[in-house]
């Protein structure tokens, strides 16, 4: 009898997937429709609103922008990159976002910073220019839950798209921009749109945010072993919101459960 180890599990998040031992995530797509963007806001009062139910306004900071990478300004950081942020202990997240503002380790939101602490009635936006780098970029928004991202315990990382990719900022030269705005509101977070990179989005379009320090992974063992004739079952586990699952070079006689990530069966071969 000959066992077998498989290491190509994946779990997959709200529009975003992550694949463990040395599986990269893609690239985010590049491409969108909506390609006249001058200026991105994002408005307060219009519904936006945390599971509690309490207004985006109340004691959070909210970013709005793109992520770039570090030595190539016109080159947008993979999921992967961005997932690395997130992981550590929650001095460590904290301290590798802000830094994203504070130092341009990676320059987020080109030339312009969004940081407004909502009030009720505030709304904020981010404007191109001819000298801004996010061209090509897909926009995003960070929502936190203090005013400060250095006190903050949680966070959501979400991402707007146009129903086919996310949507980017597009490369229009100096003089050429168009008057074309994009908002972002509650019906933006109630519907398909608004894609959570981390954190979720509710059926009642209320976000939730993810405890900072929790970032994206495969919570279970990453190895499992069979025995060919016998039968086995081995389940995935995965934290901050997974929606679904999947696994690649199973073989004959194994399946998974896509929505419980339990595989299962008995292997007839190795």
């Amino acid at each position: 009898m000959r066992k077998k180890n498989w290491n190509c599990l994946s779990s997959f998040f709200p529009g975003d997937s992550i694949k463990a031992i040395g599986m990269m995530i893609g690239l985010l797509g590049m491409t969108s429709s909506l390609q006249a963007i001058e200026k991105v806001t994002i408005t307060g009062t219009a519904g936006i609103a945390d599971e509690s139910g309490n207004s985006l306004a109340t004691t959070s900071i909210i970013r709005v922008g793109v992520f770039n990478n570090a030595t190539n300004t016109t080159t947008p950081l993979t999921d992967a990159q961005i997932g690395t942020l997130l992981n550590g202990t929650q001095a460590e997240v904290r301290t590798n976002l802000d830094n994203l503002f504070a130092t341009g380790k990676a320059t987020l939101w080109g030339s312009t910073t969004v940081n407004t602490v909502f009030n009720g009635a505030a709304s904020a936006s981010l404007t191109k220019t001819s000298t801004t780098v996010f061209d090509g970029n897909p926009i995003y928004i960070l929502v936190f839950n203090t005013t400060s991202i250095t006190t903050a315990t949680q966070v959501g990382i979400f991402v707007y798209n146009d129903g086919v990719s996310p949507v980017v900022f597009p490369a229009i030269g100096a003089g050429s921009l168009s008057s074309a705005d994009l908002e972002f509101d509650g019906n933006d977070f109630d519907g398909p749109n608004m894609r959570p990179c981390l954190g979720s989005i509710g059926s009642d379009g209320n976000y939730r945010l993810a405890t900072i320090g929790n970032g994206y992974g495969i919570t279970s063992s990453l190895v499992a072993s069979a025995t060919r004739n016998n039968a086995f079952s081995y389940t995935i586990l995965a934290n901050n919101g997974v929606t679904s699952f999947g696994a690649t070079g199973l073989p004959a006689g194994l399946s998974i459960n896509t929505t419980t990530g339990e595989i299962s069966g008995t292997p007839t071969a190795v």
